[in-house]
């Protein structure tokens, strides 16, 4: 009798804002060693860091992809094979990263995104037309993928039409179908503003809304999400823990 057939392959993602040099590589490579993930995505990561971080972790992270510097950096470190790595640049300036990592003999596609800040109007908080429909040209790239997973600082919380926009098409947020509490990761710290530096934009706060998320296709299986160690970094990082379908034979 022929042993059953594994369907999926459990893997382990982590998104991290890293906050463009704010967050020390340290305590960086401290959080990813402690959590152990397959897959660890970037945003705001320099190249200075990048490289830091690569041969700081090089005992568990073989293959490496970054793209561009400060805040529009974006980078992945996998256990497993990248295919591929390339930038998509939907909006002028914000470019993101689709990497490719292979889960045996399947590929599961990596989105890392990062749309700029809402801005502040009489109205309230509002995105940049271009913000909105990169996430969307973004989210209609994941779903073709599949499977895949978007991961990123979305700069917006669940209650905003964008993320409800995001469910519609179809995209299952892990931290809400899986995660326990509100899954706060927003502002740990001050941050690097015009009135802070220095020790001052390292000065810890209590994170009141959740911008980081790990979107994934419907064929994946959230088993669990949570969010990880302080990274020193304005943004908490988040987990997920998911099955990803193997190809039939």
């Amino acid at each position: 009798m022929e042993p059953e057939r594994e369907t999926s392959q459990v893997v382990t993602v982590m998104t991290a804002n890293v906050a463009a040099g704010l967050a020390p590589d340290a305590a960086i490579e401290a959080a990813v060693r402690a959590e152990l993930p397959d897959i660890v995505a970037f945003q705001e990561l320099t190249q200075d860091q990048a490289n830091r971080l690569r041969e700081a972790l090089a005992d568990l992270y073989g293959h490496v992809a970054f793209i561009a510097d400060g805040n529009e950096g974006r980078g992945v470190m996998s256990r497993l094979p990248i295919q591929s790595s390339r930038a998509m640049e939907f909006a002028v300036g914000r470019p993101d990263s689709i990497t490719e990592v292979e889960i045996n003999g399947m590929v599961l596609t990596v989105v890392v995104a990062h749309p700029r800040p809402q801005r502040i109007t009489r109205s309230g908080l509002v995105f940049e037309f271009s913000s909105l429909r990169q996430m969307m040209h973004l989210a209609n790239h994941t779903l073709e993928a599949a499977p895949a997973v978007m991961v990123g600082d979305f700069n917006m919380s669940p209650r905003h039409p964008g993320y409800r926009r995001l469910r519609q098409l179809g995209l299952q947020d892990a931290w809400f179908e899986t995660g326990r509490g509100w899954g706060l990761t927003f502002p740990t710290r001050i941050g690097y503003t015009k009135w802070s530096s220095g020790r001052l934009a390292r000065g810890r706060m209590t994170p009141v809304v959740r911008f980081d998320y790990i979107w994934c296709t419907a064929d994946i299986t959230i088993q669990a999400a949570w969010v990880g160690p302080d990274t020193g970094s304005d943004h908490a990082p988040v987990l997920a823990r998911l099955a990803v379908p193997l190809p039939a034979p």
